[in-house]
């Protein structure tokens, strides 16, 4: 990694840890420039604004979920990469005072209906399509397969909306996670 990519990643943690300490909303390229340490013309040369920075720590963390998983050619493997992936949802939904899904929606929501619906619809077309070729291969049937993303889309959105309020707990978490695992058992076999 060269010095302006660590630089970026440097921006990216101060920025991070100053949102989820003060929302979104209330973090200001000032801020960050004073919590990285950086001269303002510095921490310009990598972003112009909050939303640049925020952009791409959410696209560094997507990346990261889905190089964890990789591309499983076997059933088991596939098994095993679903299981890493639950692991991970599981982890963000319990931390929820740290957790991104804050900031994805206060990110999300601090934009105009129009676009913050294109915002949201991409994001979710992005995941269903990371989860169609991770499924793809192993399910025959193209409706089952767009019937089984869809669960896992809807489950893990809800468990995420509840997983702000605090109630949500490890044991309920796994029930739905076994669901859906189960789910996609069924449809491999």
């Amino acid at each position: 990694m060269g010095k302006s990519e660590t630089t970026r990643q440097e921006i990216m943690k101060v920025t991070k840890e100053l949102i989820l300490r003060k929302g979104y909303a209330q973090v200001t390229m000032n801020d960050v420039t004073q919590a990285s340490g950086m001269s303002a013309g510095g921490l310009y040369y990598h972003y112009h604004t909050v939303e640049e920075i925020v952009t791409d720590i959410l696209q560094k963390e997507t990346d990261y979920v889905w190089e964890s998983i990789g591309r499983p050619d076997t059933p088991d493997k596939l098994i095993d990469a679903v299981h890493i992936y639950f692991e991970n949802e599981k982890h963000e939904l319990l931390d929820h005072e740290n957790s991104l899904n804050w900031v994805l929606y206060e990110y999300y929501f601090s934009f105009p209906k129009e676009k913050r619906e294109k915002m949201l619809k991409e994001k979710h077309e992005q995941t269903a399509d990371m989860l169609r070729i991770l499924l793809d291969p192993f399910i025959e049937y193209k409706e089952a397969l767009d019937m089984l993303i869809k669960s896992i889309c809807t489950e893990l959105l809800g468990l995420t909306m509840f997983s702000m309020t605090g109630l949500i707990d490890e044991k309920f978490i796994d029930s739905r996670f076994e669901k859906l695992l189960s789910e996609i058992e069924t449809a491999i076999e």
